[in-house]
């Protein structure tokens, strides 16, 4: 019985640790902003400059959309506004970078807002 509580504490000590270590953005970089992009070396300007062109559309992928400004400042210390630009207007929390990674035939394959800082 003792080995398969010692089992049982190996297997959840294991996973916590994966999940530690696990990198957050894999596949990709976490950049800043078009200028920190156009940095890596798997990227260009051109591509940087379109994929950030995107970055509203990411943020409302990834939730958090509020109605008012102070809706989102009693959960967050900084909010953007993201005007309706095909999607709902409202307030966000602001990342401090964005996952990119670009995909096989060189376009943007993901780009998921970081919010800790890059």
């Amino acid at each position: 019985m003792k080995y398969v509580a010692f089992a049982i504490i190996g297997a959840v000590a294991a996973l916590m640790g994966w999940l530690w270590f696990e990198p957050e953005c894999a596949g990709g970089f976490v950049v800043r902003d078009v200028a920190d992009c156009s940095k890596v070396p798997e990227f260009g300007n051109a591509f940087c400059s379109r994929t950030f062109e995107r970055q509203a559309e990411a943020i409302r992928r990834a939730g958090g959309l509020f109605l008012t400004r102070d809706a989102c400042l009693q959960r967050h210390t900084t909010c953007i506004d993201l005007p309706a630009d095909g999607g709902q207007a409202g307030y966000a929390a602001r990342p401090a970078g964005f996952c990119i990674v670009r995909g096989a035939e060189g376009g943007l394959s993901r780009m998921i807002p970081v919010y800790r800082g890059p």
